[in-house]
């Protein structure tokens, strides 16, 4: 769980970008395998991860915007 609030952390300092973020992410969640503390390293990234998301949506261009809206068909 350190691992993934330290990445977390830099995350959320603008030290790492969502890309190596998701990357760090994945690494740790194979290193835990089955294991019960799987589900909490979830949860704990789902909020930053969602920001992340949010953040590059409102941040993108008119025709990036339009790209998303197609692509999830709304109208």
């Amino acid at each position: 769980m350190e691992e993934i609030k330290e990445i977390k952390k830099n995350y959320e300092m603008g030290f790492i970008s969502s890309h190596e973020f998701l990357c760090e992410y994945a690494g740790v969640l194979s290193k835990l395998g089955a294991q019960g503390e799987l589900i909490d390293a979830m949860n704990t990234v789902l909020a930053p991860l969602a920001d992340f998301i949010v953040k590059d949506i409102l941040n993108a261009s008119d025709d990036e915007k339009k790209q998303i809206k197609d692509f999830f068909n709304f109208k």
